[in-house]
């Protein structure tokens, strides 16, 4: 790293010329095509979505609709018990360069991260570095595919909407300069440098800014044109780097006798788990012939979204939590239509709920 920054000095000296011309050498880092990595990243530019933890984005759908202006967190999707894990990110120098707007709109800088650079006039340049801080991220082999093809199955995309998948999350701080083309004969204040035959007067200090990037996968599209492609040929069609243009609500949300009801999605702010999955406790009234379980279809509703809410609130009210959320679970059981001991048993599919107590800290 320290050897990069070597080449990266142009001048960090005040210049004050008047009128007597300006020779300066022309500076190597300029117009630096972006590694491939960068290249498949989207960038979040609203600063409101900094309010989010890195792993309260992470594994989530993310939906925007043609009348809304935000981005709403669906459901968190991950494999099966798979831990996100935060990741500090020291001397994370990833690029450096001059660019201009022509660069960021044409060619291979018209990628997402390099947008900033994209509303520059014509006489301006910017010295831009960019430093990852900290990342959440999902291992390709564990992106939960058939998990998603199933979401996909049970929620068709409508026609106008967006909505990605997300498989990492950085937190992302972008440095620059902005620099303003000068005469060779011009009053200089601050660093100055050349690029091509054009002089630049820059600003003497960086604007460091942050941001989140992310990898978004366009999972639609993918499983769309995707019949028969393994997981990975999935993942690398699925890949989508888009400026994510508007801001991000944090999910279904509703409150019942003063309790915030959250659906699948955990909140963004910091809390303890008080209790955790909790369902309505049952007197099972199932058949049972020798060691098969047969489930009826009272015992099955018993664990609807409606009851679950209305157990897991007055436990909340009892131990002091102050939010629920509600998580959703699918299995197969066997199951008779009827309480008919001559039944035969079907499989059923089980969608049952359970809940989660959490607590502001």
């Amino acid at each position: 790293m320290k050897a990069m920054w070597n080449k990266l000095v142009i001048v960090t000296f005040t210049i004050i010329l008047v009128g007597c011309g300006i020779k300066l050498n022309p500076i190597g880092q300029a117009f630096i095509p972006p590694p491939p990595s960068l290249k498949e990243r989207s960038l979040w530019p609203d600063p409101s979505v900094l309010q989010y933890k890195l792993d309260s984005l992470v594994g989530y759908i993310i939906h925007k609709s043609p009348e809304n202006s935000d981005y709403v967190r669906v459901r968190q999707i991950l494999t099966d018990g798979y831990t996100l894990t935060l990741e500090p990110i020291k001397e994370g120098l990833f690029y450096h360069s001059v660019i201009n707007s022509t660069f960021a709109t044409q060619g291979e800088g018209n990628i997402p991260i390099l947008s900033v650079a994209a509303s520059l006039t014509s006489e301006q340049a910017m010295e831009l570095s960019i430093n990852d801080k900290a990342i959440v991220h999902i291992k390709e082999d564990a992106i939960p595919w058939n998990k998603l093809k199933a979401f996909k199955t049970a929620n068709p995309l409508k026609a106008g909407d967006q909505r990605y998948w997300v498989q990492a999350t950085m937190l992302t701080q972008l440095s620059y300069k902005l620099a303003t083309k000068i005469d060779s004969d011009a009053t200089v204040s601050g660093s100055a440098y050349k690029v091509a035959s054009q002089n630049y007067n820059a600003a003497e200090t960086f604007t460091r800014t942050p941001y989140i990037t992310m990898l978004t996968l366009d999972f639609d599209a993918a499983i769309d044109s995707g019949a028969g492609l393994n997981n990975k040929s999935l993942t690398d069609s699925a890949i989508s780097p888009v400026i994510l243009k508007g801001g991000l609500t944090e999910g279904p949300l509703k409150t019942v006798k003063g309790i915030e009801v959250w659906y699948d999605n955990f909140p963004v702010k910091s809390y303890d788990i008080i209790q955790s999955h909790i369902s309505p406790p049952y007197i099972s009234q199932s058949n049972v012939r020798g060691n098969q379980r047969q489930f009826n279809r009272d015992e099955i509703s018993n664990y609807s979204r409606p009851k679950v809410i209305e157990y897991a609130v007055e436990q909340a009210i009892i131990h002091g939590a102050d939010s629920i959320v509600i998580h959703r679970d699918e299995s197969y059981v066997q199951s008779c239509p009827q309480q008919d001991q001559n039944c035969r048993s079907q499989p059923l599919k089980r969608i049952t709920f359970n809940a989660s107590l959490i607590k502001s800290r």
